[in-house]
């Protein structure tokens, strides 16, 4: 029991959350914060730098699968546009609805839009968005 609130109080010192079922860390910019799985907190933080909004992820959805929810469909466009052609494979659904046509995606009754990809990807797409975006300009 010592062992696992020694480990706990380390965790709460680095800044990491044990949530769900992934160590997490809280990351913030601007207005937006949450409790990011640690592998994907450097995606998400620089998603979020780059204007791209998201409302929810998870480093293995499935097995060695990233999921990442973007609140419309504005935003996973985004996502795609910069990624979405680096993606060796990768799976977009509006949520509730499993039409895999991006064109086919009609957001005027709102919803959520997610993405899966490979565990092994998150670092490629991470090159991909600028880690300065406002000097890129």
């Amino acid at each position: 029991m010592k062992e696992q609130e020694e480990s706990a109080r380390l965790n709460a010192m680095a800044g990491l959350h044990p949530q769900a079922e992934h160590l997490q860390r809280h990351i913030r910019h601007g207005e937006m914060e949450a409790d990011i799985d640690t592998m994907l907190a450097p995606l998400i933080r620089r998603l979020w730098k780059n204007g791209i909004r998201t409302c929810s992820s998870c480093q293995e959805n499935e097995p060695e699968v990233v999921w990442v929810q973007f609140p419309d469909y504005e935003d996973g466009a985004r996502f795609l546009g910069f990624a979405g052609k680096r993606l060796l494979a990768y799976h977009w659904q509006k949520d509730y609805c499993y039409d895999t046509e991006l064109s086919n995606l009609d957001d005027e009754d709102g919803g959520c839009f997610s993405i899966r990809f490979a565990q092994d990807e998150i670092k490629t797409i991470l090159k991909l968005f600028p880690a300065h975006p406002e000097q890129a300009a």
